[in-house]
């Protein structure tokens, strides 16, 4: 090969191993951004955590956020209520169906955490939490505002002890307004709006709307005699019945209820068929 070409050749190999070296200043450059990056987001997440300890989120829920810690809790729970459910106004068919969920989250969880893990009961078990979660906060949120229950006894069933600082936000003056369809077999989706507005927004100074329902053979005289409840914090909410209730009627009022328990009036009572 002729000098010529060789020094050529030469310089260029010489330009292409500058340009790798930048390349590789660049990607150099590129990871410690991507590295400050994740830190940064690292940050804004304990940010976020502490936000929501502060704010009661979910950090400080009453309610475990793993569900093997959600087991014993369940468990303790359950056994409070139903030891306590006469005094405390608890009705029968609601410690029945705490029972069941309960009894259904504990299997499933279990079977979950065996060999015999499927996708199918992970699922499954996640579809039992939110049922077993949707009976617990319902309790919470209506029958254990009774004032009979005391702060000990709240805390023995592994609840936050009640605010006793005076709240400047009052009762709901609004009623919810709900329309019932079908979702599927033994389902029914309720959603529900204020009655002054058709966004999905809560009126202010609430937590959720308390949902009273009951599968009766006549129509009641008044939200009293509907023999469940459960709070639902956003809409739609679903409605799930045995498939010896299918057929039937069941009967729903619902109302709003600020952070002291305070309910607003009461919407007119609906119904439908058990699909």
């Amino acid at each position: 090969m002729p000098d010529g070409q060789k020094r050529n050749l030469s310089e260029s190999f010489g330009d292409l191993s500058e340009s790798f070296g930048d390349l590789s200043e660049s990607l150099g450059d590129l990871s410690e951004t991507f590295g400050d990056l994740s830190k940064s987001f690292g940050n804004i997440h304990n940010i976020h955590k502490l936000l929501t300890i502060k704010k009661g989120g979910i950090m400080n829920d009453y309610i475990p956020h793993k569900d093997s810690e959600l087991v014993p809790w369940s468990a303790n729970f359950t056994a409070g209520i139903t030891a306590n459910a006469a005094s405390w106004g608890v009705t029968p068919d609601e410690v029945k169906d705490l029972q069941i969920a309960d009894t259904l989250f504990s299997t499933l969880q279990a079977k979950v955490d065996s060999p015999a893990k499927t996708t199918v009961l992970v699922a499954e078990k996640n579809a039992a939490r939110k049922t077993l979660e949707a009976n617990i906060r319902g309790l919470v949120g209506f029958r254990l505002k009774n004032p009979v229950v005391t702060d000990a006894q709240r805390i023995a069933l592994g609840l936050h002890v009640r605010d006793t600082t005076p709240s400047n936000i009052p009762p709901p003056v609004t009623r919810p307004d709900m329309t019932l369809h079908v979702v599927d077999v033994r389902r029914l989706k309720l959603m529900f709006h204020d009655m002054d507005s058709k966004n999905k927004a809560r009126p202010y100074g609430t937590n959720g709307a308390v949902i009273a329902y009951g599968v009766l053979d006549a129509p009641p005289a008044n939200p009293d005699a509907l023999t469940h409840t459960v709070l639902a914090t956003r809409t739609p909410h679903t409605l799930e019945f045995t498939e010896e209730q299918r057929g039937k009627t069941v009967y729903v009022a619902i109302c709003w209820q600020n952070e002291k328990g305070q309910r607003g009036p009461w919407s007119d009572i609906e119904s439908a068929v058990v699909p």
